[in-house]
């Protein structure tokens, strides 16, 4: 029942309440437990980073210990007054914030929150290095992640156009576009998690030399089904246009010119191909890094989103999403109401409270996202029922 299922995921977030209290550990919350503790300065607060995949190569290793750890938590709430006491008051809010639907968490919240699964993320950015190496990590990570109900978004800026040289094999490289359907493929094999099927978003910036091919590749039918497909755009790229000019295509290897391409031929291809098949869009990789769209610059830049395009995060980030329902904080008539702001202010800190909750007690698929996921907290607040709130006020 809907009861049942706000009643599993509010108690599951509630139990972050008691990691982080002052007798956690003589409650036996660690005991058993593998973890690494970081101590840093926030301002002019201490703070304490808790890892649990740090050093654990094994997958099923990593699952078991965090189990562990989520069983001591459950123990501490059954059995310590004070560890109940901790969690019930915040328990309670989650669930009438979710029950009055006045908030609701991302769906791999929903499914896993209190499940053995516990991977609460709904997105996630992968590195693609131009190494097999590399690619094929990234290729295990997206499986991981999948399986366990989250989506995957991916630049391909780094890897070599097709043709180009592979000095280790005197061969020539197959291409970014090939590797992609390779990331492909491995959606549709992978049923995820049994709760919703794979999705990515594929970037790959205006200056690669495949940027053409990338431009018209859904029109081919069967191809690239999991993915949206995005073309990085710059400020230099649109100023060319507008001034009919031409830009340099640039190796990712060498990052020296190969070739050009006519700006305005480029973008018109895009607009025909936006329209036709619905991709590919666009994201202004250079706007979303030269502002607050990347509030952690010093940590590297952003290079691609999630899958439906709405959250920018860097390579091994992830990101719990969640929704204020804008209309229910409207009263009065029908088309004449008011917005009622101090309840909207309590929704909106206690969705944060219940989203940073989500960063402590989620089962990261791989010790890199746990480290960035929990070093830069990041979490997507978002708006749903916007048209209807408009009409609510006339």
């Amino acid at each position: 029942s809907v009861e049942d299922l706000f009643g599993r995921v509010s108690h599951n977030i509630a139990l972050s309440e008691i990691i982080f209290h002052p007798n956690a550990r003589q409650w036996g919350v660690f005991e058993g437990v593998k973890h690494a503790e970081l101590e840093n300065i926030f301002g002019d607060k201490p703070t304490r980073t808790l890892l649990f995949h740090e050093g654990i190569a094994e997958t099923s290793e990593r699952e078991n210990n965090f189990l562990k750890f989520m069983a001591n938590l459950e123990h501490a709430y059954a059995t310590i007054p004070e560890a109940r006491q901790a969690a019930d008051y915040w328990q309670s809010e989650f669930y009438n914030l979710m029950a009055d639907y006045n908030f609701l968490p991302n769906s791999p919240t929903l499914m896993n929150a209190g499940r053995e699964l516990q991977q609460l993320s709904a997105c996630y950015v992968l590195p693609v290095p131009d190494s097999m190496e590399g690619i094929t990590k990234a290729l295990t990570a997206q499986a991981l992640i999948q399986k366990s109900g989250g989506g995957t978004g991916f630049s391909f800026c780094r890897v070599r156009p097709k043709g180009d040289v592979v000095k280790k094999t005197n061969g020539v490289a197959s291409g970014a576009i090939s590797f992609m359907k390779l990331f492909d493929k491995l959606t549709d094999v992978v049923k995820q998690g049994g709760t919703r099927r794979g999705a990515n978003m594929g970037i790959l910036p205006y200056w690669h030399p495949e940027i053409k091919d990338f431009i018209t590749i859904k029109s081919q039918p069967g191809v690239l089904e999991n993915f949206n497909i995005s073309v990085a755009l710059a400020h230099k790229f649109m100023k060319a246009v507008e001034d009919n000019e031409s830009y340099d295509l640039l190796s990712p290897r060498t990052r020296e010119a190969v070739g050009t391409m006519k700006a305005k031929e480029v973008f018109n291809m895009l607009v025909d191909s936006a329209w036709a098949t619905g991709d590919p869009g666009i994201i202004f990789i250079d706007q979303i890094n030269d502002t607050n769209s990347n509030p952690t610059p010093a940590q590297g830049e952003v290079e691609s989103t999630n899958p439906c395009g709405e959250q920018p995060i860097l390579p091994w980030e992830s990101c719990n999403l969640g929704s204020i329902n804008l209309a229910n904080f409207v009263h009065g008539e029908t088309t004449k109401g008011t917005m009622d702001y101090k309840s909207l202010e309590d929704a909106i800190n206690k969705a944060v409270r219940f989203l940073d909750n989500v960063i402590e007690i989620n089962n990261y698929p791989l010790p890199e996202i746990e480290k960035i996921s929990k070093g830069n907290r990041k979490i997507g607040l978002g708006v749903m029922g916007w048209a209807e709130t408009a009409v609510k006020l006339g």
